[in-house]
């Protein structure tokens, strides 16, 4: 066994757990609105949607605010935005979210009781085997995918090629990653999703090969360390937007790596 990746594996569980369980993590997740166009309605004032942008009215004496300052009236930021706003009303967290050509308001509670009962995740013990080495087989022109989600919309993705690698034991197989804040995101399921791991299927994060960022070309190495494969934020919530597993990513093996199913369902 290799101490140093053992501990890295540890370390990076370790954060996960921590940021899973903050008070804007996924266990807080308490309500997801969809906008219409017009005014809506909402905890932290009047959400107004037009095709000129989003605006918030906070009415007088609701102490909503944002970045430690008080909020009357704010042109919002989404997710889809670099820097978006996170607003703050008592203990609860509210985001405006982009979903295609959709918004909706996420809000977080710190008070949510599946927060304040969760016990932490439970996984697979660390194994060297699932730390794999593949092959990124560029798509002659990044493939746009358009994958349903729990909520029934439909998410784009940019997929840029696809990871071809050998499993433990000696199977040739192939994955479909998408590009997800500079890194590759494969959306994955296999037979222990069945019985130990969340149905749906698991996330996990890769590093770019080399030559998607600026490096030689053809130097499409990826290491997919599986023992850092983790449930979806649908596993949590129900307020969460996850792609679902596409077809073409469902392994015909067990991965016995990574974090099992929660212990407890979401509300």
């Amino acid at each position: 066994m290799d101490d140093s990746h053992e501990q890295r594996v540890a370390a990076r569980r370790r954060d996960r757990e921590v940021r899973l369980a903050a008070e804007d993590g996924w266990l807080a997740a308490s309500g997801l609105t969809w906008l219409d166009s017009g005014p809506n309605d909402t905890p932290i004032g009047v959400i107004h949607v037009s095709e000129t942008g989003t605006t918030l009215e906070v009415p007088a004496g609701l102490p909503v605010s944002c970045d430690g300052q008080g909020v009357t009236r704010l042109a919002l930021r989404s997710d889809a935005e670099p820097n978006s706003h996170r607003l703050k009303l008592g203990k609860r967290t509210f985001q405006l979210l982009r979903r295609g050509g959709t918004l909706a308001l996420r809000e977080w509670d710190a008070d949510n009781p599946f927060r304040l009962a969760y016990r932490g995740l439970s996984y697979f013990p660390v194994d060297p085997a699932w730390r794999v080495q593949a092959r990124l087989i560029r798509h002659e022109v990044p493939r746009r995918l358009e994958l349903p989600s729990v909520l029934g919309t439909i998410e784009e993705f940019s997929s840029p090629g696809t990871l071809s690698f050998q499993a433990p034991g000696g199977l040739a197989c192939t994955l479909e990653p998408v590009l997800d804040s500079g890194k590759l995101l494969i959306i994955f399921g296999d037979q222990t999703n069945s019985d130990e791991t969340y149905g749906s299927g698991r996330f996990l994060l890769a590093e770019l090969p080399d030559d998607l960022r600026g490096g030689p070309q053809g130097s499409g190495d990826v290491e997919l360390d599986f023992n850092l494969a983790y449930n979806p934020p649908c596993a949590f919530t129900p307020y969460a937007t996850c792609p679902l597993t596409p077809p073409q990513n469902r392994l015909p093996l067990r991965v016995d790596a990574g974090e099992k199913r929660p212990a407890t369902g979401h509300p």
